[in-house]
């Protein structure tokens, strides 16, 4: 049997029907500079949450530090966010 739909069949995922959309698992880096461990925080948070947006639960998976070279007494730090979930949810 030949189908009358033959070169047009789609899935209804396809068409974006019925279409579970699971959050994407994005890490954020997010690279700052600051003259002490609480003012890099200060700064990093609102970067993540401004990502994530403000109803989200969001954990740090890793965090480095280093001396600035280009600003001698400040360290600059890369915080790797990633969202766990939203308050939504």
């Amino acid at each position: 049997m030949i189908s009358p739909f033959r070169g047009k069949e789609r899935s209804a995922t396809s068409r974006g029907e019925n279409l579970a959309m699971r959050p994407v698992p994005f890490e954020l880096h997010v690279t700052v500079t600051g003259d002490s461990p609480h003012e890099i925080e200060r700064a990093a948070y609102p970067v993540a949450q401004r990502f994530y947006g403000g109803d989200a639960e969001i954990d740090v998976l890793s965090a480095k530090a280093e001396p600035d070279p280009g600003a001698p007494g400040t360290f600059r730090a890369t915080i790797v966010f990633r969202r766990i979930a939203t308050h939504s949810e």
